[in-house]
C-alpha cells in the first residue's frame, strides 16, 4: 500500500450514504457497527446521521 493513500470521506458527514463499497466501509468504521445494522438503520429512521446514532444505542441497549 502506498504511503501516500489518502482515505475517502464523505463530503457531508451529517448524512449517511451507503451506496458504495468505501461508504460502507466509512460508516461501520465511524459507527462501529456492522453492515447489516447499518443497513437496517438506514430503512428504519433515514439517512440522518445523528438519528442513525440513536437508533444504533437503542439496538445497543435491547441486546
Amino acid at each position: 500500500m502506498s504511503k501516500y493513500f489518502k482515505r475517502r470521506e464523505p463530503t457531508n458527514r451529517q448524512i449517511v450514504e451507503a451506496n458504495e463499497q468505501w461508504e460502507i466501509s466509512f460508516w461501520t468504521h465511524e459507527l462501529n457497527t456492522t453492515q447489516d445494522s447499518l443497513n437496517r438503520a438506514i430503512k428504519e429512521v433515514g439517512s440522518d446521521n445523528g438519528e442513525i446514532r440513536k437508533w444504533l444505542a437503542t439496538a445497543r441497549e435491547n441486546r
